[in-house]
């Protein structure tokens, strides 16, 4: 079954807001079996809505339009469906209520704005907006179902959840299901993960693959097309297990899996400490693992020694050694890994020190070079790595490195 997304709103098509509903909804949509064929995003405007409709009624098995749904002026959604539709607005005493109800719990006055949310299509099947007060609706026309959802993200997702999906899951009696899952690999170039899995679609022809570089790493994505949703599993997890060699030690794992996490849980497993020195990153590296919930049983310091007198002050990194060899080198990244764990008596010291740009470069160290140090009980090993992005994305980029090396070595 195929579905079209329709976002409304000119903030969207202006820039100042980025499109996230479209993304949840594309994930969750594949996610339950249906393809999304089209996205599109369209103008807080009557005729641009119901040129919009036009097209897809007829075409389309499911179109869910968002935004527009709201209590201000510039929210036209409401009553050019209505009119779309031939249908007229009428107040649901049901909507009504719970609104009156959602008002009523926050101490403040129902307002006129907000009471005319209770007007709704004649004809519509109402879809509850249990986090917000702007409800759902439901047409059917030309043989194609349409959704109209509140753009809020945090009242759009709950609805799609608790309402849509189950109507959608419906309809999908017999139909094949079309399945994904991402596998994510964090230190190799896409055309490097390519060679390592040439052979795939010949041993497995029911499947599809498509590489997708991100700022940290390359995720893979296999698609399986099965007529239930578990035999399309059965695919995948097939496709994966002939995968996931092929990418090791690259591959860190399926689904919403992160580096941090990943550390985390080897850590708890071996029962040990973590301190982490960091320059370049200017905290990121302490950020990302203390994301990760009750890092505190295993995190124990973050410091972020930036200019060199602090790396002298806090970490005991010698003088001499950055007036020899510079800040961002190899001997300083091992100072400051040994100095870090030495003053946290942890039993890993993470250090992180390099040039994110865009100034700062010479021919020997241009931007983008980056040292990290490991310390721990057998002594210090340190990596030198090279990127060539901007500053934030080398300062991302950088980050997850570290997180890489200590997986890595948590794994021996």
């Amino acid at each position: 079954m195929n579905v079209t997304l329709i976002s409304i709103g000119d903030e969207i098509l202006t820039g100042f807001i980025v499109n996230t509903n479209a993304a949840f909804l594309g994930r969750r949509l594949t996610e339950t079996g249906l393809v999304v064929t089209a996205i599109e995003t369209i103008a807080d405007e009557a005729a641009a809505i119901v040129n919009c409709l036009d097209r897809q009624c007829g075409t389309a098995d499911w179109v869910i339009v968002t935004g527009g749904l709201g209590p201000t002026s510039d929210d036209i959604t409401k009553a050019t469906v209505a009119d779309y539709f031939g249908t007229e607005l009428v107040v649901s005493q049901a909507v009504l209520g719970e609104i009156q109800r959602r008002f009523d719990a926050m101490d403040r006055p129902l307002t006129p704005a907000n009471r005319a949310q209770a007007e709704v299509p004649a004809s519509a099947q109402i879809l509850p907006n249990p986090k917000g007060t702007a409800p759902g609706m439901l047409f059917e026309k030309s043989g194609t179902r349409v959704v109209f959802l509140p753009g809020v993200p945090h009242e759009m997702q709950p609805m799609i959840e608790t309402s849509v999906l189950p109507l959608m899951r419906e309809t999908m009696a017999g139909e094949m299901r079309v399945v994904y899952r991402v596998l994510r690999t964090v230190g190799i170039a896409e055309s490097t993960l390519f060679e390592r899995v040439e052979g795939f679609l010949t041993d497995f022809p029911h499947c599809s693959l498509a590489f997708l570089p991100q700022k940290t790493g390359v995720q893979v994505r296999i698609g399986a097309k099965a007529p239930s949703h578990e035999a399309a599993q059965a695919q995948l997890d097939a496709a994966e297990a002939f995968l996931a060699p092929r990418m090791a030690p690259y591959f860190i794992g399926s689904g919403e899996v992160s580096l941090e996490t990943l550390v985390a849980a080897a850590l708890i497993r071996r029962e040990e400490t973590l301190a982490v020195a960091e320059s370049c990153t200017g905290g990121l590296v302490s950020h990302l693992l203390t994301n990760v919930p009750g890092s505190s049983a295993w995190f124990n310091r973050g410091l972020v020694t930036y200019a060199n007198a602090a790396k002298m002050a806090l970490l005991n990194v010698p003088a001499g050694l950055i007036e020899t060899h510079g800040a961002v080198s190899e001997s300083v990244a091992r100072a400051m890994a040994v100095g870090v764990r030495k003053n946290a008596g942890t039993d890993w010291g993470l250090s992180v020190t390099g040039i994110a740009g865009p100034g700062g470069g010479s021919p020997e160290k241009p931007v983008g070079t980056v040292y990290i140090g490991l310390a721990h009980a057998d002594g210090c090993d340190v990596i030198k790595r090279r990127f060539y992005i901007d500053r934030l994305v080398n300062k991302n980029r950088f980050a997850h490195a570290v997180l890489d090396m200590l997986r890595l070595a948590l794994l021996k």
